[in-house]
């Protein structure tokens, strides 16, 4: 009896004592990406970069960061507070508005930056921000008003509790993941529906659940990852498109703006396109000229960030821009528009 339950026992011994190793291995990457990843293969780098996703801190879950609100679900908790994860730890200094800026750059801005998490400086320091590098090199004051994860509908909310006696110029740093909600609020007849504060609680609760750590978890978050990525293939194929659609992606974007409630005649606009959506820029350039459009839907210009930034300019695992790629898109900017006052 004792030789039938051996093997079985040996290798369940051993298959125990392997993923241990490797959870441990997991952790001492994660934690020590840059030395340990610098000169790995770009798919050793991915495999870390999609676990850390299923690990990160999301700041507008973190009650220490962010507060309920009834028209825009969320903004960041005024005063101030240390976001971090494995590659940063930055100090945030929140307005009364509920973004990332000073209570003086609420006093009728003349610039106005719209975005999510790229914008705000997901990160970097407040001050190593592109909104905030403009305002230095022009010497114009400057609003960022962007909030993580906010689509274009939102921001344009938000931007609607903004002084705009002043302003002149307004930025929208626009990013594939803003598709979902821009849609939406088409198909939605041009209204966000609202969400109520239990659900907003419960997401906290279900992300505060989801960023304690317990040994194996990392492992537990691959085999995870694995299966879903199976579903996902098996839906693609029962549904005979394999590939993600951001289909009218640029007539969503220009529906949010035009539809805003805001006017911005008189305003300057310049989008910066982030993400893997290769046909927003130019449609967006071929939809913004269209008969009937507003002067300043036409004169609008739109900058890609992959014409800008390299590899380099971004966290390894994290995927955001670190303080060079911040630079490079300033740059960009001033290089486009002569911000006057």
């Amino acid at each position: 009896m004792k030789k039938k339950y051996k093997t079985p026992l040996s290798i369940l011994l051993l298959i125990v004592i392997l993923s241990a190793a490797l959870e441990g291995v997991f952790v001492l990457v994660l934690n020590n990406p840059y030395p340990l990843l610098r000169y790995a293969p770009r798919s050793v780098v991915f495999f870390f970069s999609s676990l850390y996703m299923r690990n990160v801190n999301i700041i507008q879950f973190m009650p220490e960061c962010a507060r309920y609100d009834s028209g825009v679900m969320y903004t960041l908790r005024p005063g101030r507070f240390i976001f971090s994860n494995i590659e940063f730890r930055t100090e945030y200094l929140v307005n009364s508005l509920g973004v990332r800026d000073d209570e003086a750059s609420l006093g009728s801005p003349v610039i106005v930056v719209a975005g999510d998490s790229i914008a705000m400086g997901w990160g970097v320091e407040q001050d190593e921000t592109f909104p905030q590098i403009i305002e230095r090199k022009t010497g114009l004051p400057v609003l960022n008003a962007a909030v993580s994860s906010y689509g274009t509908v939102r921001e344009m909310l938000l931007l609607k509790r903004v002084d705009r006696s002043r302003l002149k110029y307004l930025i929208i740093e626009y990013d594939t993941n803003d598709y979902n909600e821009n849609r939406e609020f088409y198909l939605n007849k041009n209204m966000l529906p609202v969400t109520g504060p239990g659900r907003y609680d419960r997401l906290v609760r279900k992300e505060g659940n989801r960023r304690r750590y317990f040994f194996g978890k990392h492992l537990l978050s691959k085999y995870n990852g694995i299966i879903r990525k199976i579903k996902d293939m098996a839906s693609s194929r029962k549904d005979g498109n394999g590939a993600s659609s951001y289909r009218g992606s640029a007539a969503f974007f220009l529906n949010a703006v035009i539809n805003s409630g805001i006017d911005l005649t008189g305003v300057r606009v310049i989008v910066v396109k982030f993400g893997k959506d290769d046909d927003f820029v130019p449609a967006l350039k071929k939809k913004k000229g269209s008969d009937g459009r507003p002067r300043f839907i036409r004169e609008m210009a739109v900058l890609d960030a992959k014409d800008i930034l390299s590899g380099d300019d971004y966290y390894m695992l994290d995927g955001h821009m670190n303080r060079r790629g911040h630079e490079k898109v300033a740059a960009a900017l001033l290089a486009v528009v002569d911000f006057k006052k």
